[in-house]
């Protein structure tokens, strides 16, 4: 793989659980920070 397609698929993966995270937050009425991380640790 290229460096750019590396470089793409790890914004969209980034984008992707920042999105999920935001949707979990308005679902739970919470926003917990320890939340976000696990999201953001977990690719």
């Amino acid at each position: 793989m290229e460096q750019s397609e590396i470089l793409l698929i790890s914004i969209i993966k980034h984008l992707f659980f920042s999105w999920c995270n935001i949707i979990f937050i308005k679902v739970s009425g919470k926003t917990t920070k320890k939340n976000a991380r696990c999201y953001f640790l977990s690719f």
